[in-house]
């Protein structure tokens, strides 16, 4: 005869709660190549808002966004001082500004996205978290990062760890990989950085790329493992001067763009084992602190050389076409979803671009905006800011095809537990189609689904597919939702709408709950030997074949996770 005894349980309460849209980083993306899937706004005849009682700046800095929300730096240079303020990107409204951390901090935003604002003090060379609903200090490292904020900004992994600079002096941890949730390191890179804190990187797929090598030593580029910060394979000697301060930008297909300082532009394919020069192209006059380097929707290189916007060709490296006007002698450009090509020049001037560069669309004069690049948002909303008090931002109003992005309540949960999602893609979808990995349902077609169950550990994506009239749009967030399992265990005597009978039992055993759940068993492999997902308030479990021995139950329901042990005897 078998017995099967029931020995303790556990309960769980459920926790509730970047995409190309948003500008969550440095130029946008990881591949700090500007390229962006919104369409911006088509002229500047009214702004969507405007807002002058901003906090003080002496110049206009880096803006990011994410969702509905986006983040700048107000900063002072007599006596040096900077506060982050996070605004409503529909109305400007002010919804929190940066905790107090003393007349001498220096805190410059970094990234926004799903996880945290992130920032960085020059001052402490701390870097920080901030809560992104009321801007709440949820970590700040234990470590210094040698960073310039208005010229650098975070590098997100898959699971959206960031990668930021590390100790000031320091060659073993040069580069550093920390964790989103807690701060700690992951891991380090011992890579020379050639100058800092003016230091540029890049990311695409799994790698990371950066120039290496110190003022007397040969400048490399190097490919890094995104993951574990392994150093893969370096490029030969780069000619240019002993240091190194321009940007690096990866196209779509992989390619890599940088300059040298002193020296020629380069395009360079990552062959997997090593890196290939396709081609360089010697600048006329480039100015020496270039702030990117952007790629259109053809994999063709844009570059401010000479004071004008040049298109290098992606296949041979000359210039393909030129702006017809000088305006241009440092900043940003940014590239549309239409081709629009947007360009600050660092000296109070706002661009937008035909494709051909051929025709201004329109002319914006912001004094002070030396560090505010055009920054392509949520709606095709691009905020604009300068010296001073005021922030303003326009909007593209033309029937727009939709461009999908969501945010979930939690992207971390124990297994058994629930997940919502929300949408927040741009242009007003009217129907969308959701694929959850590992998720049970796995699909919906609600605009905002709720109570998605992940019944397995491990690591999985999720898929949003959005339409409108004008077209559909596709987003893969990859590495978005990690699943752990539960370990703790506490007495079956803390559960009270929990039945075992009969206990013990000979042949099978009924469990019934007053709420409904699912049920999964385990032995002491960890072998899954049943589930039933159907949510119900009463099973029979037949056990005539089961080997004697300890079995894991876990029930999943009604807002709890039981976990416990059952022995089963002959």
């Amino acid at each position: 005869m078998k017995i099967l005894y029931l020995l303790y349980f556990v309960i769980f309460f459920f926790n509730f709660g970047l995409h190309a849209q948003n500008w969550t980083t440095h130029n946008g993306n990881n591949e700090r190549n500007g390229l962006s899937e919104m369409t911006g706004p088509q002229n500047v005849d009214s702004p969507l808002w405007v807002i002058s009682t901003a906090g003080p700046t002496d110049l206009g800095m880096n803006i990011y966004s994410f969702g509905d929300r986006f983040i700048t730096s107000r900063v002072n240079f007599w006596p040096y001082y900077a506060v982050i303020e996070c605004r409503d990107l529909k109305s400007g409204g002010l919804l929190w500004t940066s905790p107090d951390l003393g007349t001498s901090s220096i805190l410059y935003t970094m990234g926004f996205n799903e996880d945290a604002v992130y920032a960085h003090d020059y001052n402490s060379n701390l870097f920080y978290a901030l809560d992104a609903i009321d801007g709440s200090i949820k970590w700040v490292t234990e470590f210094g990062s040698y960073t310039f904020g208005p010229m650098d900004g975070v590098i997100y992994t898959c699971e959206r760890n960031i990668i930021i600079n590390g100790e000031p002096g320091s060659v073993n941890e040069s580069t550093i990989c920390a964790d989103k949730e807690t701060g700690e390191i992951l891991w380090t890179n011992s890579n020379w950085i050639s100058v800092t804190p003016n230091e540029f990187k890049a990311a695409h797929g799994n790698h990371l790329y950066m120039i290496t090598g110190a003022i007397n030593q040969p400048k490399l580029l190097v490919a890094v493992d995104l993951h574990s910060g392994e150093n893969l394979y370096y490029s030969e000697s780069l000619p240019g001067d002993a240091d190194q301060e321009g940007p690096i930008a990866v196209s779509n297909d992989g390619t890599i763009y940088f300059r040298r300082d002193g020296g020629d532009f380069f395009a360079v394919s990552d062959t997997g084992t090593g890196f290939d020069i396709l081609w360089t192209y010697t600048p006329l006059n480039m100015d020496v602190f270039v702030m990117n380097f952007s790629v259109d929707h053809q994999g063709n290189v844009l570059i401010i050389d000479n004071g004008k916007i040049y298109r290098i060709s992606k296949t041979h490296g000359a210039p393909m076409d030129s702006s017809l006007v000088s305006i241009i002698t440092g900043g940003r450009i940014i590239i549309g979803a239409d081709s629009t090509v947007y360009v600050d020049n660092a000296e109070g001037g706002y661009y937008a671009f035909s494709h051909d560069l051929q025709t201004i669309k329109w002319q914006l004069n912001i004094p002070g905006n030396y560090y505010a690049g055009p920054a392509l948002s949520k709606d095709g909303i691009m905020v604009v800011c300068g010296a001073g008090n005021t922030i303003s931002a326009y909007q593209n109003t033309d029937p727009h095809s939709p461009v999908a992005d969501f945010s979930a309540s939690v992207y971390k949960i124990n297994w058994g537990e629930s997940i919502d999602f929300t949408d927040q893609s741009s242009f007003s979808p009217t129907s969308w189609s959701w694929n959850f990995q590992g998720g049970e349902p796995s699909s919906s077609s609600d605009q905002n689904p709720q109570d998605i169950f992940y019944y397995e550990p491990g690591i999985y994506e999720v898929t949003l597919i959005t339409s409108n009239g004008l077209g559909t749009d596709t987003l893969t967030k990859l590495c978005y939702i990690e699943v752990v399992m539960v370990e703790e265990v506490a007495s079956i005597e803390s559960i009270e709408d929990v039945t075992i009978y009969p206990n013990p039992a000979s042949e099978y055993f009924s469990i019934t709950t007053s709420k409904e759940a699912g049920v999964s068993i385990y032995n002491t492999l960890g072998d899954l030997v049943y589930m039933d997902k159907t949510r119900a308030r009463a099973r029979r479990i037949d056990v005539s074949g089961w080997p004697a021995g300890i079995y894991v139950v876990r029930l999943v329901g009604g807002g709890v996770v039981i976990k416990g042990k059952v022995i089963v005897k002959c």
